[in-house]
Order: structure tokens, then sequence, then C-alpha cells
């Protein structure tokens, strides 16, 4: 087993994770449009978070949506922040992601399909936050929940 050093859980601002993203997506001629600014802080731990950002990027472009631009968007929610990523096609001009119909990734035993999600949803979970899926226009979609202040429970 490897012993992995965790990050505490800590206040941090998402540009600062998402800018890392991004980059290696355009240098890859992958392209991406952000609409996240500076300031929009959340909870969570920033090492992980980039993971599941870039996993559910690679995620997104697979199934027909290789070329697609990825939309990156970031939306509060009373005690939350949502971070969305879905294939700019699919998401109706003037309509925001939040018309998909998201659900949670469950955390159970993985198949081998499912893999990739299953880690990201631990991931997730571990730093108080949740990954959800949706599909839009066949093609897959995620939102990344993190919470704005540290949990009273967080590891």
């Amino acid at each position: 087993m490897v012993d992995r050093q965790l990050e505490g859980v800590q206040v941090f601002d998402l540009a600062d994770v998402i800018g890392p993203v991004l980059r290696e997506e355009r240098k890859g001629d992958r392209p991406v449009q952000c609409e996240v600014g500076r300031g929009i802080t959340v909870a969570g731990r920033p090492a992980d978070t980039l993971a599941v950002l870039q996993t559910v990027m690679s995620i997104a472009r697979r199934g027909g949506a290789e070329s697609a631009t990825l939309r990156v968007a970031a939306t509060r929610y009373g005690s939350s922040v949502l971070v969305s990523v879905a294939p700019e096609d699919d998401i109706p001009p003037g309509c925001d992601v939040i018309g998909l119909h998201f659900r949670p990734v469950p955390r159970a035993a993985p198949s081998g399909e499912t893999v990739e999600m299953y880690v990201c949803a631990r991931l997730m979970f571990e730093q108080g936050g949740e990954l959800l899926h949706a599909v839009a226009s066949g093609h897959d979609a995620f939102a990344l929940r993190l919470p704005v202040e540290v949990p009273s429970d967080a590891r």
C-alpha cells in the first residue's frame, strides 16, 4: 500500500486550482472556455480538487466530444459552490448547466468502467464535497460541489 500524505482541508481560491488545468488543456490543443474568475473561494484539498478536475475533463471529452469546447463554470448555491464541466454544445444558449439533471456519483465499489468516477467521488467526499454526473445530449457532464467553509467534521 502507498501511504499518501493528505493535505488538510482549507479555504482556497478556485482560480488557483483551475488555472493549471486550463493551461494543460490549452497546451494539448483541447478547447476550453472558463467562466471562473478570481475571488471564488471554497473549502477542500487543492491537490485533490485539481486531480478530480483533470479526470472529469478527460472523461467529458470521450465518446464523440473529443474536439468539443468544454465549459467550466462556478456558481454559488447557499453554503456550497458548484463547479461544472460540460461540453459547450450540450448546453443551450442562455441556459445554466443547472438545467441538467445531475445525480451524485455513488461511492460504492466500482466496476471496470466506473473506477475513475469512483476515485473522484471518494476524493470529493473525503474533502467535504460531492461529485455529480449528468448526461447531456449523449455526453458526460460533471459538477463538483464544494463547501464554502471548512466543515466541522473535515479531516
